[in-house]
């Protein structure tokens, strides 16, 4: 081995230890990524509004017939942390189901 050699990596081995030595500076920036992921969302309540939703349905019979149609919403509310739904309550009301299929009913039958 020559000098130029010895020298060099003498100051990469230098540089790799200070380097090492120095190392930690990210275990900040990875603390404050884990303590970020963490931290709970708070959970918010939503009302649904009843005059302005419906839920749609659709019934089939293993591939033979099938009908759809409407049904209003009467009260309700759902919960959400972030953008993911945790729970909720919606209560339908069942006595105003509508069929939109013509063959679920005859109009002379109302």
């Amino acid at each position: 081995m020559n000098l130029t050699s010895t020298k060099t990596l003498f100051a990469s081995l230098i540089a790799a230890s200070f380097l090492t030595a120095c190392g930690g500076g990210n275990s900040t920036t990875e603390s404050s990524a884990e303590t970020a992921a963490t931290e709970e969302v708070a959970a918010t309540t939503y009302t649904v509004d009843p005059t302005s939703s419906v839920v749609a349905w659709k019934g089939e019979v293993a591939g033979v017939y099938g009908h759809n149609g409407v049904i209003e919403v009467a009260n309700g509310s759902v919960t959400a942390e972030g953008a993911q739904l945790t729970g909720g309550d919606i209560t339908i009301d069942m006595t105003s189901i509508v069929p939109l299929d013509s063959a679920s009913f005859k109009d002379e039958e109302g």
